[in-house]
């Protein structure tokens, strides 16, 4: 064998022993795992960069969005009117006007720029130490700081805002977020992403970019900004809340800080920090700056509060601050004419209250209504607002506060409701069985400070819950609060959005009184619903993770819509908001059933007159509200096409300070509610014009019936008034009308007439039956009382020996089966009957038996069952002779088929007593209610003794053993009842 071969045979024998080593084994056994874990790292990691890449957004559309050329950046976002041809705002601040893009110094053809569009350097060295301190050395992102809300380096915060805006906060968002800060530093470069960022950064009161924080904080342009200055911006640029002008002292601790924060990375020199920190800056005055864009603007502004409020709805999917430097077109709800129309009427109805003169007038203001007593209030106490809304789309057409200046008109006040929320309990009151038609009575007492306070200034006792309603009337509406519930009618009330669902129902906020204040917009959306048939629209807010009113249980708010559509700077469509989500909350039949009662014209008569502001022309529903002092009036009314409501009176300081002081002026507690009426009718006459004539569908389940007025039940001969009502199908009246009764009088005595009273003195009077809590009532108001007493039965009545009765005796007192004996008959006789009729003067007869041809001598005339009857009767034998002349006789009895009640109260069942007592007093309660014959006591089956009156007791000697007491009573009518019990007596 040759060397050669002998080495490749030696080495394999070697190779094999060492393969037989455990040492060897294991370690061939790690090395695989080592190699295993390392291969499948590889996949996992190559999987998930690129599941973090996977859609990745691109980082060459930069430049387009953030270059001065075309940049959208540099273009303020606007918002328009629903045509989009009127200009309502500019996000933009007035004082950064004219600001410009600044660019980062370096060689090549950026050097020709001229000096005011270069960025200092102090402005870069400030930037950097407060925003990214090893921005030159990092590679755009830094590892630390996965938080979702920290973005550590300034290509991170490009990424995340330019490029990443609309992906929810989360780690892999960190994590893409870094690999496009990564992508773009490598691509741009650095000194392109400071330039980016000084010219888009976000400083507070909408100025983006550093030179637009300069003019706006410093009136001076960035390019010419000192240390200290730079470093005062650089400073709020990390915090924008915390500006020069919100808060300039937090701005000015901010920015030594960074001073100092320079001084300590070696960037400046001690000298030119000294110099820096020592420097007084000029910082625009605050009134001169205004606080910003939402709270009172230099430009003009036709609806301040419209535009706050779209704004704040714009927020919600969508930070402010992105949005407004976007270049974008925001499409409102507004309708341009309506705003202007209805400000104008506002305008001209506050200064007639207040005796100003009237300003421009307009096609709206001529149609107010003149008002009657002017409050001639002193100018600028009054507050006036205004709503219109679109109740099938949820969109807000015209929105008018305050007309004066300041942050009031930004935001509309909360007011306490008053009688606004009457529509609210009646509402709760037809889901529990109520309907228009209920009978309601309107009372002092059970809420008498809110009565007292009625509009109308007095009571009107009966009437239908369509009256009380329609005419504001608190008593009737206090009243039927308390029997249905003030906890029924809050939840209604949270249904409707009128209270938040989070504010929980005191068991002490029984009264009107008690609902917390509302703002115009969320009563006019309340209203809008019944417009709706029911069914809310609007829009939901997006939820906010970590939100504790944002349930699986609890549906989220759908809010009126302010916005229609978002466009691009180009006009291509960005969002179109115009699809609105809706959710039903009452049944058609209920909502049909209020809107009929609210827009009944001639209901609203009695207490507004005819004609009256809530009557336009077309049906409209309609309510007045007002608090008690008068310092809160509402108006709001609907067709199905339009909601306008309308609120006047005190609010903020001024309404505080009038709670303390005096109410109003009687003239001007008058006037107010007319004037807010007035302004309703005017701007819902001018909403309305272009529509077309569209009442309100009747649903299935409504129907309609006659009824008395105001009982609401079938009516009956003595109803004065028959008026035509809607229920609920199933829930129509059954019974007839039982307030009007036609009652016998005998017009020489002026008491009721009794069957003894001659007929030709007999007259039938109609009179309304009130309860005995109306009857003070009834006497104020000069109603007719019915008489309480009936005439005198008659000392000698009328006889004849051919019709008499023996039997029952006069004022007997009968049961069960009545024997009736007596005469019938004598010369001509042709036929008797016998008839009996409950009362002094029946109104109905029973006719007992049949009538008989056969004369009767002293003997039966007929047999009366009385087993079911109860009460006073007249028993009449009618004598009918062969001329039809006719012979009476009558019979007054009572009819007591009811047993009488005993007890025995003493001993006890069961009770165990000592023979050493000697003596026991038995007691008996016994009670009839036409009076009782007697009360029999038996012990031991033997007769102790008769009572013939109270009190029923009886001393007896005790006897030991067991005894059994037993009390019979009986009645005049010979009803018994009996009661027992079992005693012992031990030795």
């Amino acid at each position: 064998m040759s060397s050669f071969t002998r080495i490749i045979a030696m080495r394999q024998r070697r190779r094999a022993r060492a393969g037989e080593s455990p040492a060897y084994r294991l370690g061939l056994g790690c090395s695989g795992l080592v190699g295993l874990v390392l291969a499948v790292g590889g996949i996992l990691l190559a999987l998930g960069y690129a599941s973090l890449g996977r859609d990745l957004p691109s980082i060459e559309g930069l430049p387009a969005l953030l270059e001065p050329t075309g940049s959208p950046l540099l273009q303020p976002t606007r918002l328009y009117d629903r045509s989009g041809e009127h200009l309502l705002l500019t996000l933009e601040h007035p004082a950064t006007a004219g600001r410009q893009y600044l660019h980062i110094p370096q060689p090549g053809p950026a050097a020709s720029l001229p000096d005011d569009a270069l960025v200092s350097t102090s402005l870069i060295t400030a930037t950097l130490a407060a925003a990214d301190p090893g921005f030159w050395q990092h590679p755009g992102f830094a590892i630390p700081g996965l938080q979702p809300t920290e973005h550590p380096t300034l290509a991170q915060r490009l990424a995340a805002e330019f490029l990443l805006e609309n992906e929810p906060p989360s780690w892999r968002r960190g994590l893409r977020e870094r690999l496009l800060a990564a992508q773009v530093t490598a691509r741009f470069g650095r000194q392109q992403v400071l330039e980016w960022y000084l010219n888009s950064a976000d400083y507070g009161h909408l100025a983006f970019g550093v030179d637009a924080a300069a003019r706006l904080y410093l009136d001076k342009p960035a390019a010419q900004l000192s240390l200290a200055e730079a470093a005062l911006l650089a400073a709020a640029g990390q915090s924008p809340d915390q500006n020069p002008l919100d808060n300039p002292q937090a701005a000015l601790e901010r920015q030594k800080l960074l001073i100092q924060e320079m001084l300590r990375l070696r960037w400046i020199t001690p000298e030119a920090g000294i110099a820096a920190a020592r420097q007084e800056l000029a910082l625009r005055p605050p009134d001169q700056a205004t606080p910003g864009f939402i709270l009172g603007e230099l430009q003009p502004n036709l609806a301040p509060t419209f535009t706050s409020l779209a704004l704040r709805q714009l927020e919600s999917y969508q930070s402010l601050s992105r949005l407004a430097r976007q270049g974008l077109k925001i499409i409102t709800t507004l309708d341009y004419n309506l705003q202007t129309q209805s400000a104008c009427a506002a305008q001209v109805q506050l200064a007639r209250l207040s005796a100003a003169p009237t300003p421009t007038d307009c096609a709206a203001a001529r149609l107010l209504p003149s008002l009657a007593s002017p409050a001639e209030l002193p100018p600028g106490d009054l507050k006036a607002n205004l709503v219109v809304l679109d109740p099938q789309t949820g969109q807000v057409l015209a929105l008018v506060s305050d007309p004066s200046s300041g942050l009031e008109a930004l935001f509309l006040p909360e007011a306490p409701p008053g009688s606004l929320i009457t529509p609210v309990i009646y509402l709760t009151a037809f889901t529990r069985g109520l309907s228009p038609a209920s009978l309601l009575w309107d009372l002092p007492g059970g809420g008498a400070s809110l009565a007292d306070s009625s509009p109308q200034g007095d009571f009107h006792g009966p009437l239908r819950l369509r009256m009380a309603l329609a005419n504001d009337y608190l008593a009737p509406a206090q009243a039927v609060m308390t029997q249905i519930g003030a906890r029924n009618v809050w939840r209604t009330a949270q249904q409707l959005g009128l209270v938040s669902t989070q504010a929980p129902f005191q068991p002490s906020e029984t009264s009107l009184d008690s609902f917390p204040p509302l703002n115009l917009l969320k009563a006019s959306q309340a209203f809008g619903i019944w417009a709706n048939q029911g069914v809310l629209v609007g829009r939901a807010q997006p939820k906010t993770p970590g939100d504790p009113t944002q349930t699986a249980e609890r549906l989220p708010a759908l809010n009126p819509l302010f916005v229609l559509r978002i466009e691009s700077p180009g006009g291509q469509l960005r969002q179109d908001w115009s699809s609105v989500q809706t959710r039903p909350i009452l049944t058609p039949q209920l909502t049909y059933l209020l809107t009929h009662v609210l827009s009944d014209e001639t209901a609203r008569w009695p207490s507004l007159g005819h004609p009256n502001p809530l009557e336009i022309g077309r049906p409209a529903a309609a309510k007045i509200g007002a608090t008690a002092d008068g310092e809160s009036n509402w108006t709001i009314g609907y067709t199905p096409e339009r909601v306008t409501g309308v609120w006047l009176g005190l609010s903020g300081a001024q309404a505080d300070l009038a709670g303390v002081q005096d109410s109003l002026p009687l003239e001007a507690g008058r006037t107010l509610p007319n004037a807010a009426a007035g302004l309703w009718h005017a701007v819902m006459n001018y909403a309305s014009r272009d529509l077309a004539y569209q009442p309100w569908e009747v649903p299935a389940g409504i129907s309609s019936l006659e009824v008395c007025d105001p009982s609401g039940l079938l009516p009956t001969t003595d109803c004065p008034n028959i008026v035509t009502e809607v229920f609920l199908a199933g829930n129509e009246p059954v019974q007839t009308d039982n307030l009007y009764r036609s009652l016998p009088v005998n017009r020489e005595t002026g008491r009721l007439a009794t069957i003894f009273t001659p007929p030709d003195l007999i007259d039938g009077r109609v009179y309304l039956i009130a309860p005995p809590e109306a009857e003070i009532w009834a006497r104020r108001a000069g109603l007719p009382v019915p008489p309480d007493t009936y005439d005198v039965i008659p000392a000698e009545l009328p006889s004849w020996e051919d019709a008499a009765m023996r039997q029952p005796a006069p004022f007997a007192v009968v049961r069960g089966q009545v024997s009736i004996y007596g005469t019938a008959g004598g010369q001509d006789f042709s036929s008797y009957r016998l008839q009996a009729g409950q009362g002094l003067n029946p109104q109905f007869w029973l006719l007992i038996g049949q009538d008989m041809a056969r004369p009767v001598k002293d003997g039966l005339l007929g047999t009366w069952d009385t087993s079911e009857m109860n009460g006073l009767y007249a028993i009449q034998l009618l004598v009918v002779r062969r001329d039809q002349s006719v012979h009476r006789a009558t019979v007054l009895v009572s009819v007591d088929n009811q047993p009488p009640e005993v007890e025995i109260s003493y001993p006890l069942n069961g009770a165990q007593l000592d023979a050493a007592q000697s003596r026991l007093i038995l007691q008996v309660e016994a009670s009839d209610d036409l009076g009782l014959q007697s009360v029999t006591l038996y012990l031991d089956d033997t007769l102790l003794t008769t009572f013939i009156q109270p009190p029923y007791a009886l001393s007896w000697g005790l006897q030991p053993g067991e005894h059994h007491l037993r009390a019979v009573a009986t009645d005049q009518a010979g009803n018994t009842q009996e009661a027992a019990i079992d005693f012992t007596v031990n030795e």
